[in-house]
């Protein structure tokens, strides 16, 4: 799969993370990156290839946050 849309992927899953969950602080900061990074074609090849890594691995880790906070509350 393209980083591309692997990206798309992870941002359609943080924003379905986040629909019946509380964001955090940082949740719409990684949504807008990452739809940017998405979108951006001034980027070098390398230097695309590195921002969309790491905006793929801040919406895991956000996904990961929302859903323990969740498991915490106690629901499912």
């Amino acid at each position: 799969m393209a980083l591309r849309e692997e990206l798309l992927g992870a941002l359609i899953g943080l924003a379905k993370t986040t629909g019946n969950n509380l964001k955090t602080e940082n949740t719409d900061r990684i949504l807008i990156e990452g739809l940017v990074a998405a979108h951006t074609e001034s980027f070098g090849e390398e230097m695309l290839k590195k921002k969309l890594e790491e905006v793929i691995r801040e919406i895991q880790e956000e996904k990961q946050i929302i859903n323990t906070s969740k498991m915490q509350k106690g629901e499912k």
